[in-house]
């Protein structure tokens, strides 16, 4: 049964990484086909940036989260520190 579930995530993840391959790649072309010469810069910044935006925005959280536990644990090693001549 593990053997199956590995196959199953290799196999999203490769689908996944394919059909991202193709939608950073033909969605921009399509985009630029069909627009105005003045428009195209603009219209395909927003989809690169809307494409990018979603993982920037997890980074940012992720990296928000990391902060505020290393400086929780720093609080709590103060206090802790503080009392430990009590001992």
């Amino acid at each position: 049964m593990h053997v199956h579930t590995n196959m199953r995530r290799l196999l999203g993840c490769l689908t996944l990484g394919i059909g991202m391959g193709m939608f950073s790649y033909v969605v921009p072309v399509y985009i630029a086909e069909i627009t105005p010469k003045n428009l195209r810069g603009g219209f395909t910044a927003v989809h690169q940036d809307a494409s990018s935006c979603p993982w920037h925005c997890s980074r940012l959280h992720r990296n928000a989260l990391i902060l505020a536990e290393a400086r929780i644990l720093d609080l709590f090693q103060r206090q802790y520190t503080q009392f430990s001549h009590c001992v």
